[in-house]
């Protein structure tokens, strides 16, 4: 039996690869802890064990070691834990899409927790998630808004199965819930984009450039979309080599 630690561990042990043995092993405060061959059930088993007995708190096993330990994680693990990922991936990102990224995760975390916090991940089938779109349905919000919550929401699923934390069956079973197409059922659709009218467009670039400072530079920029056709994200990435100066 390892004995218990009562001081606080602030980091826990990572489960590696003994190459001499091919066995899973854990290095801990100068010691080596083996848990039997490198990958198998058992040994993550016999580690999530060894994690509760060290710290005292079986919340401190990791998701990942449950779920390879043959343990069910919940959907509020599965969301926290993706969560924390996502955090990894934002590096080098602009300011715009790094909060997109985090209000998509947020939205469909907060859908998934609502009613199924503790229910875990393998006993999360199509018919719970037919229940929150036909939810979300009922709130008002319009078709394509709808499907790519819904969307995202696999992608917590998605990502589990990449990692070991969710069997790909139930992947399977998520992906046959089809998105809804137009008047398929009662939600909404986005009114059509309309476009600017010339002499407001005009307008408004005349009035940044009369402002001056920083708002000259968005007034190019409207100038530039105005006259080439382009989208806003088209045009803030083009550059002077992007110019054909040949016609």
């Amino acid at each position: 039996m390892t004995e218990r630690h009562t001081k606080t561990i602030t980091r826990i042990p990572r489960l590696c690869l003994h190459k001499g043995t091919g066995q899973a092993r854990a290095k801990f405060r100068g010691r080596d802890h083996y848990f039997g061959r490198y990958g198998s059930t058992e040994a993550h088993r016999r580690y999530a064990q060894w994690i509760v007995e060290i710290t005292g708190n079986p919340s401190d096993v990791p998701p990942a070691v449950r779920a390879r330990a043959g343990q069910a994680i919940t959907i509020a693990e599965l969301v926290n834990a993706f969560e924390e990922h996502l955090e990894t991936t934002l590096s080098g990102r602009t300011e715009d899409a790094i909060r997109t990224a985090r209000s998509d995760a947020r939205v469909a975390g907060d859908l998934l927790i609502d009613r199924h916090a503790s229910v875990h991940v393998t006993d999360f089938d199509a018919p719970m998630l037919v229940e929150i779109r036909d939810r979300v349905v009922r709130r008002g919000w319009c078709r394509r808004t709808l499907n790519a919550r819904i969307g995202h929401i696999r992608r917590f699923f998605r990502w589990g199965v990449e990692r070991g934390l969710v069997d790909r069956v139930v992947l399977a079973g998520l992906d046959a819930v089809a998105s809804l197409r137009p008047g398929s059922s009662i939600a909404p659709e986005l009114p059509p984009v309309k476009e600017v009218p010339i002499n407001d467009a005009r307008a408004v670039i005349e009035h940044l450039e009369a402002r001056g400072g920083s708002c000259v530079q968005v007034a190019c920029l409207l100038r530039f979309m105005l006259m080439t056709g382009c989208r806003s994200a088209e045009a803030r990435k083009a550059r002077l080599g992007n110019l054909d100066r040949q016609t």
